[in-house]
């Protein structure tokens, strides 16, 4: 903070001063982390009062010197640093999981607050975001392991709300090889221990998943893009059963009875609609797009469920099951 204007200096320190009663000039040094000196310290403390704003002082043991506000005064907060924010944004997401609670309207609030705290005013508005939901969102929890490089993730956010065109070298899953292309940075996506970055590649007109870990290379450009007036990270989130988009169908399953209490005491997919048949086996009807994630959510369930629609999901579920019992078959003798 040594490095910040004096004016920045001085609301910190009203700051600290207006939530404390009698301090010093060591302890407010110790609550600004230390990177000020004592005189840097003293100076700003010189300029608050000679902005007419007076300061009580007095002695105490060892000849210290205590001084404190002799009013309250409402002092603007810190704003937030990029990680701080990116923070922030991704805590936020989890208020709908506590709709009706305390904890609910602590976090429904946290998102009005990370927009007057960002710094530069309006951030979000001007990144051309319809809310902040639309720049961070968790699709499902997950420790974050073997993530980004350091500094790659908060140079992203930024890229996402300064609408900056990228262009991305990225690892190819088949090889070593990268391929290098340009992108428009839309969303950050938190799904069971990784990072994804929504983008827009104009190139090709399609949206991406580009997983952060395969990141090698990103270089935020001056080119700016405008963001899709109708886009909302929500749409891609719900309307998929995991990070990959595929525009949503109607799917039907039936499960056996004995899974009862373990299915209805979760959400799977928002779209979710339980319904019981007469022998007692439930039914789920669902808006989701046929990804290889939802094939490979039904084929965990084995012998226990029967995908009934739509016909694509069964023939392909029905195939992946046939090659794998063929694995288990005995092996044939050989003859003679």
């Amino acid at each position: 903070m040594a490095d910040q204007p004096q004016l920045v200096r001085a609301l910190r320190l009203l700051r600290l001063l207006g939530g404390s009663g009698w301090t010093t000039v060591r302890e407010l040094r110790q609550r600004l982390g230390g990177r000020e000196t004592a005189r840097t310290v003293a100076r700003t403390l010189e300029a608050i009062e000679a902005a007419g704003l007076h300061l009580e002082r007095r002695v105490v043991a060892h000849g210290e010197h205590e001084l404190r506000l002799p009013f309250s005064l409402s002092v603007p907060p810190d704003l937030l640093n990029p990680d701080e924010a990116l923070a922030a944004l991704v805590l936020a997401q989890f208020g709908e999981h506590f709709v009706g609670s305390r904890v609910g309207e602590v976090l429904d609030g946290l998102l009005d607050k990370v927009e007057q705290l960002l710094p530069g005013a309006g951030l979000i508005a001007h990144a051309g975001l319809e809310q902040a939901r639309d720049a961070v969102g968790v699709k499902q929890p997950g420790q974050v392991t073997g993530g980004p490089g350091e500094g790659l993730l908060l140079r992203l956010l930024a890229a996402i709300l300064e609408r900056r065109c990228c262009r991305v070298d990225y690892h190819r899953l088949d090889g070593p090889e990268t391929r290098r292309f340009t992108v428009h940075p839309y969303s950050l996506i938190f799904h069971s221990g990784a990072i994804y970055a929504l983008v827009w590649q104009p190139d090709h007109q399609s949206w991406l998943h580009l997983a952060l870990q395969r990141l090698a290379g990103l270089e935020a450009l001056s080119e700016r893009f405008e963001r899709q007036p109708d886009f909302r990270l929500a749409d891609f989130i719900n309307g998929s059963f995991g990070i990959w988009h595929a525009e949503p169908c109607r799917v039907r399953l039936r499960f056996d009875a004995r899974l009862r209490a373990f299915l209805l005491e979760r959400q799977w997919h928002p779209s979710q609609q339980w319904s019981e048949e007469e022998n007692g086996d439930l039914r789920l009807d669902m808006q989701v797009g046929l990804s290889p994630e939802l094939r490979a959510w039904v084929l965990r369930w084995g012998a226990h469920v029967e995908v009934l629609e739509p016909p694509a999901l069964r023939e392909d579920v029905r195939l992946q099951l046939v090659l794998a019992a063929a694995r288990y078959l005995p092996e044939p003798r050989a003859t003679d």
